[in-house]
């Protein structure tokens, strides 16, 4: 006959695995939201809390159990730099409401599995025994077995919900966003007192249709605050994302509008080209009348007032292409009033199909970053370099890190974002180097072949 002993001991080690996983999934929780490898210390922290307060103290409730648990972990997690303290306080509650609310839901399933495996083993396992509480101790190891099963699906559903829709996205959470984002939580915990509720009543005779009837409550209740924190992440997202897009849009629409000032000047100076060469068969016979009378002088003197009328309207082509000469012309004139030097060797694709606009929304978003890091460091240098081999395309462009800015946290803001959208656009991607207070930004573009 199996003794009560080993019901006791089976049920401690059913208890310590679930406080273990417990503690494991708050630590994946954690790291969603804050990466840093001192959270396996707090998560540690968190299940000797639990420990010892439901099996050495022993006279705190459930709720108490836990509610202190987090305490400790948000007590914890306060150290740790770079962290709001609104986000730890929202991770430590939301996981409160989850490591409840997750499990109850699929826990459901428990009592008709546990009344299915009860028949089946009085009915086809005990009578085939000498010694019925071996069948009595397989069915609870069974039964135990299931209930962590189905309390580790029920967490591991939800926190994998919120890693995907976390990392779909990944951001740093304002504050007020944080506050929406813990009402649901913080209504979630109220499962908690109806199940002392619960617990109040289940002792006095009951009809168990009225049990059925508010477990079948209870478990509605904690699918529709569930729901609600996921709805209102999966919001905050979207508005989120809204947001962005509409600033990006804001962006391009300014950038457009630099752009056709700079197609207005490519215009201007077509025309004056134009003219140029309407004129120069005049200049021409001026010239050689001064010439044919021996006016050498004045002929030296009016090719020269030529040459620095046509120098003054033709721009030289340096990189390949007039429009975007004029705009890293103009950026150079940026850099010299913040007495800043670009050094480019930049040339445009060559044998390929580019668009300009691209190219120049690109320049234009990655140089006045430049220009931006560098508006309060004097002499600094900003290096523009471009490399191409056959359809492969790679524009270089480095600045200095501003001196206020960490090296490792510094990424340039909502212009790299319009710069890697266009990248993908070619079939490229962007990379970020820093090394010793150096920001290198590398835009890779895939071209089609011109035919």
């Amino acid at each position: 006959m199996i003794s009560y002993s080993y019901f006791e001991m089976v049920n401690n080690i059913f208890n310590w695995s679930m406080q273990f996983c417990t503690a494991y999934f708050f630590y994946r929780f954690c790291r969603i939201f804050i990466q840093h490898s001192y959270l396996l210390i707090i998560s540690i922290g968190y299940f000797i809390t639990v420990i010892v307060l439901e099996w050495f103290i022993g006279d705190i409730s459930n709720f108490g159990v836990y509610l202190f648990a987090s305490l400790t972990a948000f007590l914890l997690l306060l150290p740790l730099k770079n962290n709001s303290v609104y986000l730890k306080f929202f991770i430590v509650i939301t996981y409160f409401s989850i490591r409840w609310m997750a499990p109850t839901i699929v826990i459901i399933l428990y009592r008709p599995i546990s009344d299915l495996s009860l028949y089946l083993v009085e009915k086809w396992i005990i009578p085939h025994l000498f010694d019925v509480t071996i069948g009595y101790f397989s069915y609870t190891i069974w039964m135990m077995l299931v209930l962590l099963a189905l309390y580790i699906i029920g967490l591991w559903c939800v926190i994998h919900f919120y890693e995907k829709c976390i990392h779909m996205h990944p951001r740093i959470f304002e504050n007020r966003e944080i506050l929406l984002l813990i009402l649901p939580p913080l209504i979630g915990m109220s499962s908690y007192f109806m199940m002392n509720k619960y617990h109040q009543v289940i002792g006095d005779p009951i009809d168990p249709d009225v049990i059925d009837q508010f477990l079948k409550y209870w478990g509605v209740h904690n699918c529709i605050i569930i729901a609600a924190m996921f709805g209102v992440l999966i919001l905050v997202q979207k508005l989120d994302l809204q947001r962005v897009q509409q600033q990006k849009q804001l962006v391009l629409v300014n950038q457009s509008q630099q752009l056709q000032a700079h197609l207005q000047s490519i215009d201007a100076l077509y025309k004056d080209m134009q003219l140029l060469k309407h004129d120069v068969k005049n200049h021409s016979a001026t010239v050689e009348r001064l010439i044919e009378t021996k006016q050498l002088t004045e002929a030296s003197i009016y090719l020269n007032s030529m040459q620095q009328q046509m120098d003054s309207k033709v721009t030289q082509s340096v990189t390949g292409h007039a429009i975007v000469d004029l705009l890293i012309q103009e950026k150079i004139k940026k850099a010299q009033a913040q007495s800043v030097v670009i050094e480019s060797t930049f040339t445009y694709p060559s044998y390929v199909h580019c668009d300009v606009y691209d190219l120049c929304i690109i320049l234009h978003n990655a140089l006045d970053n430049a220009l931006t890091a560098t508006k309060d460091r004097p002499s600094a240098s900003i290096s523009i370099h471009s490399i191409q081999h056959k359809c492969t395309y790679i524009l270089t462009i480095k600045n200095p890190i501003p001196a206020f800015v960490n090296e490792n946290n510094y990424q340039g803001g909502l212009g790299l974002q319009i710069i890697q959208d266009i990248a993908k656009k070619y079939n490229g991607d962007i990379q970020i180097n820093t090394d010793h207070q150096v920001f290198e930004l590398h835009v890779l573009l895939h071209f089609h072949a011109q035919l």
